[in-house]
């Protein structure tokens, strides 16, 4: 899948990837979902691939998704408080 997950902030979507990438790496999650990888040939945070082409990308309400299409798309506090 391409999992696209908006939040209002950068930094808060780059919590939440790295969130993403720390579950994605720990010994239960491999142990739970042994098929899934995290791919080596793009370490960057905002955007995460898997060794099988699924893919996390992180962005922000005014982030650049221009051309990125996705299966999924989160939208987590995309609106200001105020």
């Amino acid at each position: 899948m391409q999992i696209i997950c908006i939040s209002y902030a950068m930094e808060l979507a780059e919590k939440l990837a790295r969130d993403c990438r720390s579950i994605m790496t720990s010994c239960w999650y491999k142990l739970l979902f042994p098929k899934t990888r995290l791919s080596n040939q793009r370490p960057a945070l905002q955007e995460l691939i898997t060794t099988n082409h699924g893919s996390r990308l992180a962005t922000s309400v005014g982030g650049i998704l221009t051309g990125r299409g996705c299966d999924l798309m989160i939208v987590d506090d995309a609106a200001k408080p105020e």
